[in-house]
């Protein structure tokens, strides 16, 4: 009952890409950091989007149909607490409120992908 090193590889991917993007939104551009993470939290999604169709094998087998919702609602999730927390402590660097959704976000996703393959079973 491990997790695919795909997975895991593409979720790193998708957590260093929307850091980046919202640090440089926020630093460079001054963009509002929810404004800003939602800009980077779409370009991070489309780019690990496009890298999961590239890199992706033929005999590989589908995901469940099942994931996509999770992964959305945990998507949903991050932003929601950045949200909440950029709004309610604006002094705070942004970077530490990313972290934290992302945290809450991957703790939601994993317990939820074990009950997916605890019931498959």
């Amino acid at each position: 009952m491990l997790l695919r090193p795909r997975i895991i590889i593409l979720s790193l991917l998708l957590i260093a890409l929307d850091a980046a993007l919202l640090h440089i939104l926020t630093t460079v551009f001054s963009l509002a950091p929810p404004v800003a993470r939602l800009l980077s939290l779409g370009g991070a999604i489309a780019v690990c989007a496009i890298i999961q169709r590239v890199t992706r094998p033929s005999d590989a087998p589908p995901s469940p149909p099942e994931l996509r919702p999770l992964v959305s609602v945990s998507l949903l999730l991050s932003f929601s607490l950045f949200a909440l927390l950029a709004t309610r402590a604006p002094q705070v660097q942004p970077l530490l409120h990313l972290s934290l959704s992302w945290v809450a976000a991957l703790l939601f996703w994993l317990l939820g992908y074990l009950r997916l393959r605890r019931r498959a079973r």
